[in-house]
């Protein structure tokens, strides 16, 4: 329907649990059958607050009730799925699928927060990923021409495949697509006639409390909103909006381990 339109960009956004982490490959397939209307595929790592685990939760130096919060659970739940599993298990049926870039964690800097891979390909095949080097080129150049970075673009810029293997001299990884490509061309010259697209994918791991309650949120994260003037992150903005703050993730005290009686 949304293609129908025209004009506008069409992403999928699915929660990947414990119980669907190895379904993820089969949409990673459907979205690459489907990259001519289809031009962003998402992947966010589920998360919750444990109300029965290890920490309590305080906003300032109050400790508050945390159960009011939509994402709360009483219930043992996998809530540590990080991007790299999710790489992983993408790899396990598509060894080639290739990031290309990243935002990692305000407090664990080696974590790969939001890690984004872009691909080329028509609905019958992927030709190959595109590297480091043209994910810069893209962002610095729309930076320059538009003082903005580049996030969602219009689905004719996602049309332009053809265009963008022009910056394969630049790219270790593009070359090795743009070379897939001249050598599928070669097999059958009517591939010519059709559109190569891009699509991105993105995989994202949320919030990780850490063993000391510290948060390891995104990094420059993205999807920031406005809340009483100030930045917040929208993924919590319920926090604020009920607390009038941020919540803070705290050990929760054990109590001292009593002699054993003989």
């Amino acid at each position: 329907m949304i293609a129908e339109v025209g004009g506008l960009s069409c992403a999928f956004n699915s929660t990947v649990y414990e119980d669907t982490l190895e379904a993820v490959p089969d949409l990673v397939e459907w979205s690459a059958k489907h990259i001519d209307i289809v031009h962003v595929m998402v992947f966010i790592a589920f998360r919750a607050a444990m109300l029965s685990g290890d920490f309590d939760y305080y906003v300032g130096g109050d400790k508050v009730d945390f159960g009011v919060m939509p994402y709360t659970y009483d219930e043992a739940l996998t809530i540590d799925i990080k991007s790299t599993d999710t790489l992983r298990t993408i790899r396990q049926r598509f060894p080639d699928f290739s990031p290309s870039a990243y935002l990692n964690g305000t407090e664990q800097p080696d974590s790969f927060k939001w890690l984004l891979s872009g691909r080329l390909g028509t609905k019958e095949r992927v030709y190959g990923y595109v590297g480091p080097k043209f994910m810069e080129l893209a962002q610095t150049t729309h930076h320059f021409r538009h003082g903005r970075y580049l996030a969602y673009t219009s689905p004719t810029v996602m049309e332009r495949g053809r265009s963008m293997l022009l910056l394969s001299p630049l790219d270790r990884q593009l070359r090795r697509t743009a070379g897939a490509y001249l050598r599928a061309l070669a097999l059958d010259p009517m591939r010519a006639l059709r559109k190569l697209h891009f699509q991105s994918v993105m995989i994202i791991q949320p919030v990780d409390i850490l063993p000391d309650g510290r948060q390891n949120m995104c990094d420059s994260c993205p999807d920031m909103t406005v809340w009483n003037g100030r930045l917040a992150w929208s993924c919590r903005l319920e926090e604020p909006s009920q607390y009038g703050g941020f919540m803070r993730s705290v050990p929760k005290k054990t109590p001292p381990k009593q002699p054993e009686a003989y």
